[in-house]
């Protein structure tokens, strides 16, 4: 769906692989309804301001797609990557995952899947900061260890969107944690996609019902 009018621009889409499962579909058309009617409501304040100030409105916009990261006989993986402005200095890049049960019929996030967040984080926090780090540096970025910076400690992965892949298309063994701006570093950073080994202590700390999905590397 695209709609662009001098209030806003706004883009919304999902695979035909999730149009064809009716429960999943409605979620989406529900997802994205909301979002366009919060969209036009905040867009409409800021240009009745803006006529009020005497100085001109830019249009907002919300750019949502999700796409398919991967299908097992019992999930399917959808990720998106957001794109919205609201008239500022620039726009903002957000993540979105879900993961759909197709034994349940029902709709979940990836950390669902997991005995908690905080088992999620110790199973991965020593790699996944470990590759936030070399991320920094392929860009260049000389990290500043300085106690007062905010950025300095490495952020939970549970915080962040989870994305679960599969090499083969029968187990989950492929994990991505996408990192939004001002989360690591600064805006100019921009965002990073992490990806993490689904080793054995990850697979650990999956709950008993999921644990014959995921394939560890060792």
């Amino acid at each position: 769906v695209t709609e662009n009018t001098d209030l806003i621009e706004f883009v919304y889409a999902y695979p035909k692989e999730a149009a064809q499962i009716p429960e999943l579909a409605k979620a989406l058309d529900n997802d994205r309804a909301a979002k366009r009617e919060a969209l036009i409501a905040a867009a409409q304040r800021d240009k009745d301001a803006a006529e009020k100030g005497g100085f001109p409105y830019h249009a907002h916009s919300h750019r949502q797609i999700w796409q398919r990261v991967t299908g097992t006989p019992r999930f399917l993986s959808l990720s998106a990557e957001i794109e919205t402005y609201a008239g500022g200095a620039h726009g903002m890049q957000t993540f979105d995952t879900l993961i759909w049960d197709r034994n349940r019929r029902r709709q979940m996030k990836p950390l669902d899947l997991f005995q908690s967040g905080e088992a999620f984080d110790g199973a991965i926090a020593e790699p996944f900061c470990a590759a936030i780090k070399r991320a920094k540096t392929a860009k260049g970025i000389v990290a500043d260890e300085a106690p007062n910076n905010m950025f300095t400690k490495c952020p939970p992965a549970s915080a962040q969107t989870v994305w679960l892949g599969s090499s083969d298309g029968r187990y989950l063994d492929r994990l991505t944690i996408a990192i939004a701006p001002y989360e690591v570093g600064p805006y100019a950073e921009g965002s990073y996609k992490i990806n993490v080994p689904v080793t054995g202590a990850l697979v650990k700390a999956v709950k008993d019902e999921f644990a014959r999905d995921f394939l560890p590397i060792n």
